[in-house]
């Protein structure tokens, strides 16, 4: 079993996405992914919204916010290697149908 910490590369980036999916109004419709290439990041993703994200200022301003939680990430130079390649203006398919697989255990991390 892998339990992730919360200071870990993939909690950042997880949290990094979140981040950046706060940067856009909540009536449109988002998704952003933001991936690990060890000596950059690639912010990728569709919206229904029409507005470019400066994403220089949205680092900056992350950086600013989690600098003691996650000194590693935010203080490293690889957090300013980014390249967005967010479609801005795309519609999103509705999704009608999921899959869940579901584990009988206490600890949320368990697969």
């Amino acid at each position: 079993m892998i339990l992730k910490s919360p200071k870990s590369r993939l909690s950042a980036v997880n949290l990094f996405a979140d981040f950046i999916l706060n940067k856009i109004p909540k009536e449109h419709q988002t998704v952003i992914q933001v991936v690990d290439c060890l000596n950059f990041y690639v912010i990728k993703g569709k919206t229904t919204y029409n507005d470019i994200l400066n994403m220089s200022e949205i680092i900056d301003e992350f950086k600013v916010k989690y600098e003691n939680n996650l000194p590693e990430f935010v203080n490293g130079k690889k957090l300013s290697h980014t390249i967005d390649l967010i479609e801005y203006n795309k519609e999103i398919p509705e999704v009608e149908n999921m899959t869940f697989t579901y584990f009988n255990t206490k600890n949320c991390s368990y697969n």
